[in-house]
């Protein structure tokens, strides 16, 4: 035996409850940063606020550019083009 106490149904579901709220508050804070920084590279490179109005800004040809280097990004890392 290890000596601690057997821990009951109810503390078990009230540690699953705290750490899944802690997960999604992360999980929260993590989108807001990641989307205020898509912002700051749209802003800096696109001169632009999102990626829908990025994309409509550019010529044709440097819109095929964009998305070209994208499918390219996805070959070399292994990813697969559908």
């Amino acid at each position: 035996m290890s000596g601690h106490a057997p821990v009951s149904g109810f503390v078990t579901r009230t540690r699953f409850i705290i750490g899944l709220g802690c997960v999604a508050f992360g999980a929260a804070i993590f989108a807001v940063a990641f989307r205020a920084a898509l912002a700051l590279v749209y802003r800096a490179v696109f001169h632009a606020d999102d990626v829908v109005a990025a994309i409509a800004g550019l010529s044709p040809w440097r819109r095929v550019g964009v998305l070209m280097s994208g499918a390219v990004g996805l070959i070399r890392i292994g990813g697969q083009v559908s």
